[in-house]
């Protein structure tokens, strides 16, 4: 099996290679090439591998385990990893006149595959202008394709992703589900929010499609590590530093707020009342520390003292309300229930005339945002299916369809991604670009096909 690695260098490495062969004086990334599924080296000689495309001899140089930062963007311009190998060439050829048909051919060919890192889970993004996949690292965004696949009827996609995290799962129960970057060094994160997402969405959507106990238990797995390492009043941490164990104190997001969503499905499924009980405490928690009863909205983050920082996240209205409305059917309080119509009008309200949502409903120069409309509108959607006395949801809902559609990438290595310039680009390190996320795909399909203007058919 051929094994690629992209990743940084330290600076030490970087000399040695100044010294062999010539190489360009600045380096900064690296992919190596060897016939070994372990991409992690150690007191071992490097066969035939190549830095910027340029090939080196065998026994350059030897490579440690610490010499290796794993980069966010595990491919270079050009690279076809990204693709199912029968569709490498096909795929520049294809055209969809359809958005839906499209979306789906790019759930299908996000894939990594075999030999490379975090095979078996999709891509995060796809920048267009620099016409390459992106965001390697963030495995959680993987979970929302494997319940796409649930609500599609493709069983077997999903249960290869949900094997994929367990897999990767750490002992404790949680998952590395992405890697930070600062000046000095790399950060794996160990994130509860994101682990729940990962249990939730895969984990759980694939055990009740299947009822294999394997998916239950680690699902069940993370949900006791989140108890345990919870703040006493519920609230989760943003993460940990996986290399040294650190959490991270000094800020909180409003995503976290999809970690209710776990344990609401683990209380249906189990009716164990452990779940039920941190499922209060957190939700108390996280509508005390994030939510705005006056703008009936929630805060994009929060800062180590607990202030309200950053304005209003639009994508993070649905991260709240992904936790929020399966909370409410199991807990049936008016409080959440009022909470949960203020914050769907505050969304209605803040949608913009083509049918897109801003980055952020406090500062609209940050651009629509492609990856957070349908993620936005499969949470209307819910809710509107629960309480259907606002009939401006179902049409905020297609409102919002009809903008992904007109925004879907229909030809090309790019096809099936949703587009428009946002500053989320600075992520990928290239501010305002057009960058379109999987997941957000994967929840227009899903919004679309609970509407039922599309049903997969396997005959195609």
């Amino acid at each position: 099996m051929i094994t690629n690695v992209y990743c940084f260098l330290h600076k030490n490495v970087k000399k040695l290679l100044g010294k062999s062969q010539n190489p360009e004086r600045y380096m900064d990334f690296v992919y190596i090439i060897n016939a070994r599924d372990d991409y992690m080296f150690t007191n071992e000689t490097i066969g035939n591998w190549f830095i910027n495309d340029k090939s080196y001899e065998t026994n350059t140089i030897t490579l440690y385990k610490s010499d290796l930062f794993f980069g966010e963007n595990t491919v270079s311009r050009g690279t076809k990893i990204c693709l199912n190998e029968k569709n490498i060439d096909s795929k520049k050829n294809i055209q969809f006149e359809k958005a839906e048909d499209a979306w789906l051919f790019m759930l299908e060919n996000s894939f990594i595959p075999d030999g490379w890192r975090n095979s078996g889970f999709c891509q995060t993004g796809y920048i267009y202008e620099e016409g390459k996949w992106c965001l390697s690292s963030w495995i959680w965004t993987s979970a929302a394709v494997a319940r796409c696949c649930i609500k599609l009827g493709k069983i077997t996609m999903a249960k290869n992703i949900a094997d994929a995290y367990i897999r990767k799962q750490l002992p404790d129960g949680g998952w590395v589900v992405r890697y930070d970057y600062t000046n000095k060094r790399v950060i794996p994160v160990v994130a509860p929010n994101d682990s729940a997402y990962i249990a939730n969405n895969a984990l759980l959507e694939v055990y009740l499609a299947t009822l294999d106990a394997k998916y239950l238990e680690a699902a069940e797995k993370t949900a006791q590590w989140i108890i345990n390492t919870a703040r006493l009043d519920g609230l989760v941490y943003l993460g940990y530093d996986n290399s040294n164990g650190n959490w991270i104190t000094n800020v909180n997001i409003v995503d976290i707020g999809f970690t209710a969503g776990l344990f609401a499905k683990l209380y249906n499924i189990t009716q164990k009342n452990e779940y039920l009980i941190f499922l209060k405490k957190f939700i108390n928690a996280y509508i005390k520390s994030f939510y705005n009863h006056h703008i009936g909205a929630f805060a994009t983050s929060i800062d180590k003292n607990g202030k309200p920082q950053g304005g209003f996240f639009g994508r993070g209205q649905a991260w709240a309300l992904e936790g929020l409305i399966p909370a409410y059917i199991v807990m049936q309080t008016n409080e959440l229930k009022q909470i949960i119509i203020h914050v769907t009008d505050y969304i209605i309200k803040n949608q913009q005339k083509t049918g897109a949502w801003p980055y952020n409903f406090c500062k609209l120069f940050m651009g629509p945002d492609c990856k957070g409309t349908s993620v936005i509108a499969k949470s209307l959607l819910d809710w509107y299916k629960i309480n259907n006395s606002n009939k401006k949801i179902n049409d905020s809902v297609l409102k919002a369809m009809d903008w992904c559609k007109k925004h879907t990438c229909l030809n090309g290595e790019a096809t099936g991604g949703i587009f428009s310039k946002n500053v989320e680009g600075a992520i990928v390190h290239h501010l305002y670009t057009s960058t379109a996320f999987v997941y957000s795909t994967a929840y227009a399909l899903e919004v679309l096909s609970e509407i039922g203007e599309f049903k997969y058919d396997s005959n195609k």
